[in-house]
């Protein structure tokens, strides 16, 4: 499964010599591995330097040394694609010495796993592919298989012993072989610690016992031939297929040495579908489902239905027993999302990796991409470049993470902000999807439950107004860390990978509070009146716009558009520009304090009440709360009395707040205002307190300290 698709033309392939150029030096090169001229151009094969490698690898590569350039295959004889539509092909590079720690071998980062299918005029690919009565032969590496072909056995190369599954199941193209009833054999290399006795390592050995698995589960009839068993290999020697033949060897004396895995076939089709995870829980997981069992439930419940007879005792046993106690079984340590890599499970690299690929393959639309982009222009005006390269940085680099979240703010219902999202979110599946989510904001900074944003690319987050509770400082945490944690019902805490694109939209101006050196949140208003948003181009939105994220063109043709931005001078964790629109949200972010008597004004003046009694044990409890409420009553036109009651024979002692400034007062000798008497009454002033308690608690218990974000 490859990790991002991209359009034909997006990454320079630089001038590799393409078809095969007639030199000396490229005669002399590939003769060394006994193949012809007219081999090499059947093949395709190329020299290329370093910086023509460079450029179609799309990454730097140390030591800068020649490759020779290896082209991928179909059936039916044209060059193979990825699933990013690129040309499938490895480059085995010409090391400077045995042993050296670099990788041999090099391809593309996103480029997955495939069988090389050797095209020689002798082979008729489709024909040995449709047709289960010709036998096959599977090794290890390109121009092993080549070899083993002119040979007179028809071979397929592997990029090594775990590249085995692919997208569909087998690596592609073995996917689309008939395999029932075809006699195959696997031939690995005999390495250094090979021995007759003991002809693999042990994680060679499990590749081995896995593979043949998959072809015996496909009723295919597996031998397996061992290079280590034969008179030519030496103990402590390197021998693959191609130096076997070098060295004199025939099919004969290595088919002598062959055996069959014998696996039962239900246990073969287990050994395919599960997997080990050994991780602090350990448990099964299902390949298929991604449905996770217990020992006891993966017995009793998941494969309850298979059963063998034990050749001992004649007793019917459990096959799901079997695979627990089988010591090749396929295990893995960790759970990964990762973009860059293939998803699935990677025994090599003992981890499952969550990332599913991105469902839309690229295709050029132009009618369609200028639809997109006048929509953009329209909702994104002078920050179009800013928030189009975002959204082509989550689908170009998945696998890097951003520290910049968006954040869209109008009043103006229908616009098209929720269309934004939702066109983008489209590219990865839709709502919901394995890689999108549209969730309010509030559940995305609840740490509790959460699980609905675990492992997802796009986050589109509503909902955003008036969001002063104070867990909106868990932004912070949201946007930069590199891992979330995640709560589900009943289960245990995890931490995953964050690799989040968080895009908030809102009806609100002032949603939440934000502070002077904000670095995380990009914020910008759509230039869209009421009247646009009612009229023509609202009409546009919800019928043209729409089509592009509910129509696969639509979708296609908005990937190829976003995969074809340049992104060489974007900076995905880059402090985010200074809007108009941020300055004012820092302007109006309070604190808590002139929030909380902010919000008393509102609530007393909203019911109209003329004046409240505020007793000194209130005040007390937040004296700087009821110190921005006096500024606010002032401003208002009101005033500040003080005033005291006497409550079974306990003097009450407080301040009136005079929200009109209608009542009148009386000034002692230290020029202290009192309310003059007569006005209140004490039944008046002990119903005022049990207005102010409650309105207080409210708003100091619903707004939370600002934590900075």
């Amino acid at each position: 499964m490859s990790a991002v698709p991209t359009p034909d033309g997006q990454r320079p392939t630089g001038p590799v010599t393409t078809p095969f150029a007639v030199t000396a030096a490229t005669v002399s090169h590939f003769s060394r591995r006994g193949l012809t001229l007219a081999e090499v151009t059947q093949l395709k094969l190329t020299l290329v330097d370093a910086a023509q490698m460079e450029a179609e690898l799309g990454f730097k590569v140390y030591p800068r040394v020649q490759a020779d350039r290896i082209p991928f295959f179909n059936i039916d004889g044209s060059e193979l694609l990825t699933d990013n539509k690129q040309k499938a092909v490895r480059f085995r590079r010409d090391l400077p010495r045995e042993g050296s720690q670099e990788r041999k071998y090099l391809s593309k980062k996103d480029s997955g796993s495939f069988a090389y299918l050797p095209q020689f005029d002798t082979i008729d690919w489709p024909t040995v592919a449709a047709n289960v009565d010709e036998p096959l032969v599977i090794t290890e590496g390109e121009y092993k298989a080549a070899t083993a072909c002119k040979k007179g056995y028809t071979t397929v190369g592997l990029g090594g012993v775990w590249n085995t599954k692919g997208k569909h199941g087998l690596v592609t193209p073995l996917h689309k072989f008939a395999w029932e009833g075809r006699n195959v054999c696997v031939v690995f290399d005999a390495d250094t610690e090979s021995t007759p006795e003991k002809p693999f390592k042990p994680g060679v050995e499990k590749a081995l016992t896995q593979f043949c698995a998959m072809l015996e589960a496909r009723k295919a009839t597996v031998y397996v031939l061992y290079i280590a068993k034969t008179k030519l290999f030496k103990v402590g020697a390197k021998m693959g297929l191609d130096d076997y033949f070098a060295a004199g060897g025939e099919w004969d004396d290595l088919f002598a040495t062959r055996t069959s895995p014998q696996m039962e076939p239900q246990l073969a089709q287990m050994m395919e579908r599960y997997a080990i995870a050994k991780t602090t829980k350990p448990h099964i997981l299902d390949l298929s489902t991604g449905n996770q069992y217990s020992w006891g439930e993966f017995s009793s419940i998941a494969e309850s239905n298979k059963w063998r007879k034990n050749h001992d005792t004649g007793k019917m046993v459990r096959v799901a027993q079997d695979f627990l106690n089988h010591p090749e079984r396929p295990e893995f340590d960790q759970y990964t999302f990762d973009p860059s890599i293939d998803g699935g499970l990677d025994q090599q690299r003992r981890v499952y990796n969550y990332w599913p690929g991105l469902p839309v393959q690229p295709k050029h639309n132009a009618e369609l991409e200028a639809t997109y982009v006048r929509f953009m222009q329209c909702m994104c005006g002078q920050h179009f470049d800013f928030v189009v390269n975002w959204f082509a940085h989550m689908v170009q680099r998945p696998w890097e993470k951003t520290t910049i979240a968006l954040l869209c703010l109008s009043t103006v219902n229908g616009a098209g902000k929720g269309m934004m999202g939702e066109v983008h979110g489209s590219l990865l599946g839709g709502p919901m999807s394995k890689l999108y989510a549209l969730v309010p904001l509030l559940n995305v900074c609840d740490p509790k439950f959460n699980s609905e944003i675990a492992r997802r690319l796009l986050v589109q987050a509503d909902e955003a107004d008036q969001f002063f509770t104070g867990i909106e400082s868990r932004l912070k945490d949201i946007v930069s860390s590199p891992t979330v944690r995640i709560e589900h019902k009943g289960r245990d805490a995890v931490m995953v990978e964050n690799l989040m694109r968080l895009f908030i939209t809102t009806n609100s101006l002032r949603p939440m509070r934000l502070e002077a050196g904000n670095r995380r949140l990009f914020v910008w208003t759509p230039p869209v009146t009421a009247a646009e948003a009612k009229g023509e181009w609202g009409s546009w939105v919800g019928s043209t716009v729409k089509h592009l994220k509910d129509s696969p063109e639509g979708q296609a043709a908005v990937l190829h558009y976003l995969l074809g931005r340049d992104l060489s001078e974007w900076n995905a964790t880059a402090p985010v520009p200074v809007t108009e629109e941020m300055l004012d949200l820092v302007e109006a972010s309070p604190t808590k304090n002139t929030t909380v008597a902010q919000a008393i004004y509102d609530e007393l003046e909203a019911e109209g009440v003329p004046w409240v009694f505020v007793p000194a044990s209130l005040n007390h409890r937040d004296s700087t709360v009821w110190t921005h409420f006096r500024e606010l009553v002032k401003a208002g036109g009101g005033q500040k009395l003080k005033h005291t009651v006497t409550r079974q024979k306990r003097v009450v002692k407080g301040n009136v707040y005079d929200l009109s400034g209608a009542l009148e007062w009386r000034r002692d000798n230290d020029a202290v205002r009192w309310v003059a008497a007569g006005q209140i009454t004490g039944d008046e002033v002990a119903l005022s307190e049990v207005l102010i308690e409650r309105v207080f608690l409210s708003a100091s218990e619903n707004i939370k300290p600002f934590a900075k974000y």
